[in-house]
């Protein structure tokens, strides 16, 4: 990229186009690994199993682990903490006794919970568990489970975005969004949170380093856009999902959708009406780091959430990683032969396995890599 051309982006007289960030992605690959999808918030709800079975035949943990005590949050009676800490935990009905019959009844129906720390923990054992998160999700579903949140985390490592500048759109009334309610919370030391919508969809954008730090907490993610959906919005993504097979974009597709930035202050007659959106985009320069941000979250064809070696032929599943290079290191630990990859005389790659494999991303999309 010339000096001419950085001058003329800045100046806004050559506007960002899709041939020209396709290039930018080419020549930097590094660019588009800067955004990550990742789930930050899981909560779904059985109505015909207590705790106890979702500890042990939903998520397959050890029930040791967890602290059993009294609640009275959600309407619920007892909880289950895993490791006495409301990262993972799960909410159901104390048993009680029967005062005629003497007997003790359990009540069924049980909330499992996974904060965003939670999620990240949760990864763990399905990587030990050898299962993807569309594994969970599909074996929740045959147990009835139903989603009543999903936090996907749209995460900025490269610094795209800047928070000030989200604020001073908002307050300048430089975007449109689908929704009419918006609130802003925070300041520019602390960091902002720009909340937009309500319940059953929120588009959340605020900056993860700094409310970390806060914390006393490092991270490498600069800032972070989240889309919190509940109740049937949530079940409607695992739905697109696990038919077409698109979680990355229908994602993007929902956070390009439902939110724009400009850089050009919108009139208030183009803020209405059933082509609004469309005409916004087509007629006022856009915001170029949200565009960005929304062009590379499209060229993530996978996310950080794990990756599986398949058999070729069976489909069955041999191991599970958070990356590629994670599943084949895993193999070859786990399956050690010294022969893995030599090529014959005669051309033939000596598989260890009974077929070769492929490796699949979490949505399931085939990676084009074999082993």
């Amino acid at each position: 990229m010339t000096r001419q051309t950085i001058n003329r982006l800045e100046t806004g007289e050559q506007n960002i186009s899709e041939k020209f960030l396709d290039k930018m992605v080419a020549t930097y690959p590094e660019l588009a690994e800067s955004v990550e999808l990742q789930f930050d918030w899981v909560s779904l709800t059985f109505p015909d199993v207590n705790g106890k079975q979702v500890i042990d035949d939903v998520i397959a943990l050890k029930r040791d682990l967890f602290l059993e005590h009294g609640t009275s949050q959600n309407f619920y009676t007892r909880e289950f903490a895993y490791a006495g800490e409301k990262n993972i935990y799960i909410q159901d009905f104390e048993p009680i006794t029967n005062p005629e019959t003497q007997e003790i009844e359990q009540r069924t129906g049980t909330t499992l919970y996974l904060t965003g720390k939670g999620t990240r923990l949760f990864e763990k054992a399905l990587l030990e568990q050898n299962m993807t998160w569309r594994d969970f999700f599909i074996k929740a579903r045959k147990y009835r489970g139903h989603l009543t949140r999903l936090d996907i985390a749209l995460n900025d490592k490269w610094g795209l975005l800047n928070m000030d500048e989200i604020v001073r759109a908002v307050q300048e009334k430089r975007f449109w969004t689908k929704s009419r309610s918006y609130a802003i919370h925070g300041n520019s030391d602390a960091g902002w949170t720009v909340n937009f919508g309500k319940a059953p969809f929120i588009i959340r954008a605020y900056d993860k380093q700094k409310e970390q730090a806060s914390k006393g907490n490092e991270t490498d993610i600069k800032n972070r856009v989240e889309l919190e959906l509940h109740q049937d919005r949530a079940e409607q993504v695992l739905d697109e999902w696990f038919a077409n097979d698109n979680l990355v974009e229908f994602t993007i597709d929902m956070l390009y959708t439902y939110l724009w930035f400009t850089d050009e202050l919108i009139a208030d007659d183009l803020l209405t009406g059933i082509k609004a959106r469309d005409e916004i985009e087509a007629t006022i320069k856009p915001m170029p780091s949200w565009q960005l941000l929304t062009f590379l979250g499209h060229k993530r064809k996978g996310s950080n959430l794990m990756y599986k070696a398949v058999g070729y032929y069976s489909q069955n599943e041999y191991m599970v990683g958070k990356t590629v290079a994670e599943v084949m290191r895993l193999l070859q630990k786990t399956y050690p032969n010294p022969k893995r990859g030599v090529i014959s005389l005669k051309g033939v790659v000596n598989h260890l396995y009974t077929e070769p494999l492929k490796f699949v991303d979490m949505t399931g999309r085939d990676r084009q890599y074999q082993h």
